[in-house]
């Protein structure tokens, strides 16, 4: 008799568990889906009251009072749109083949943090480009040392930046900062520690790119 309490007891605690690790997923899946739909949008008026994406990026770089060389430029606002339209075709198709993960975080992370949060993830997968969106980011090879190759090209090399290069580099500042200065994704400030790497990007207007 008191076995079979003992399994009953293992049963249901079983079922519980099954149960809230599946209430768990279904909710992290419809955050998920909030998020996509929330960034991928090109109708502004559906998910985000009205507000452009890159307002939200112009928004931020006055909250955060960021150096004037490190923001975006009322020359740089086109190129900008133009990135941005490319991270919501890029976030949509990463959503279809299960490629977006979201931080994980006891805090309530807001739409737009989510999506500076996924923005800076996209620059930073770009940053070393040679060519990104049909746009050239090298301008001319400063230094270039080759040790052969193992699989692909091994080599150092230090690049000047193409005005589209640094567009890109200043998004990928901006987004960092915000996630840096984020309560709910940064609570401890023990991460995004390294944006003096970014800072000497643009401030130089050159790349160093290790392939060792």
């Amino acid at each position: 008799m008191a076995e079979c309490i003992s399994i009953i007891i293992l049963s249901i605690s079983v079922l519980v568990y099954l149960v809230i690790k599946k209430h768990k997923e279904n909710t992290k899946e419809k955050e998920l889906k909030e998020v996509v739909a929330w960034c991928a949008s090109s109708n502004s008026n559906t998910f985000r009251d009205n507000i452009h994406l890159w307002e939200y990026l112009s928004n931020a770089q006055i909250k955060l009072n960021l150096p004037h060389e490190y923001c975006i430029s009322t020359d740089d606002w086109e190129l900008t749109k133009e990135i941005l339209q490319a991270f919501q075709n890029d976030v949509t198709q990463r959503f279809f083949i299960n490629q977006i993960s979201l931080p994980s975080s006891k805090y309530v992370i807001s739409h737009e943090t989510y999506f500076m949060y996924l923005l800076q993830d996209y620059c930073a997968r770009h940053q070393c480009d040679y060519e990104f969106l049909g746009h050239n980011m090298h301008k001319e090879t400063i230094e270039y040392k080759s040790y052969g190759s193992w699989g692909a090209a091994l080599y150092d090399a230090i690049y000047s930046l193409t005005d589209f290069a640094i567009v890109v580099h200043k998004i990928y500042y901006i987004s960092y900062m915000y996630c840096k200065n984020s309560s709910s994704l940064n609570p401890n400030g023990e991460r995004w520690l390294n944006e003096h790497l970014i800072e000497n990007v643009i401030h130089s207007r050159q790349l160093s790119v290790s392939r060792v």
